[in-house]
């Protein structure tokens, strides 16, 4: 069995069927004028509105492929994003310089009334958290033992 290559449809084609395949193929193939791959007449529009169409960005307003415009949209440096450290809304593309000046700006502690960085207020609020919570725990086990040595002694000549 020879076969015959369709340059319509990319395909090969037996021989003995090429002419009839040829004059079909002609009819109900067409190729895409972007890719230039081959599509049925019925799935060559949608194929272009799904894989062709170029979408604006809403942030920058240059011009995407539907398939890459949320990819595109999530590192765009057009986009606004909140400050980690004062909440302003700034430009994605100069968050990191922004937010290496905010970082740095000094405020007082909530809990200690300490100028502390912006930057590292999380930490120290955790630090200071956890040492509030470790001399806690610690008063509590000695003042649990207090108790149970004043117990202890209190009935002193019932173990004697």
């Amino acid at each position: 069995m020879t076969e015959k290559y369709c340059s319509n449809c990319c395909k090969n084609i037996n021989a003995t069927t090429f002419f009839l395949h040829e004059r079909m193929c002609s009819i109900n193939v067409k190729k895409c004028p972007k890719c230039n791959k081959p599509f049925t007449v019925d799935d060559l529009e949608d194929h272009i509105k799904e894989v062709h169409t170029e979408i604006e960005c809403e942030f920058c307003k240059k011009k995407f492929l539907k398939s890459e415009i949320d990819n595109h949209k999530k590192r765009c440096d057009s986009k606004m994003v909140p400050c980690s450290y004062c909440e302003m809304d700034v430009l994605l593309g100069e968050l990191k310089e922004h937010q290496k000046t905010c970082g740095a700006i000094t405020e007082p502690c909530i809990k200690c009334n300490r100028y502390i960085q912006r930057k590292n207020m999380d930490k120290h609020l955790m630090d200071g958290w956890f040492t509030v919570l470790l001399l806690n725990f610690v008063l509590c086990i000695l003042s649990n033992a207090f108790i149970t040595l004043k117990i202890l002694f209190s009935f002193g000549s019932f173990w004697v």
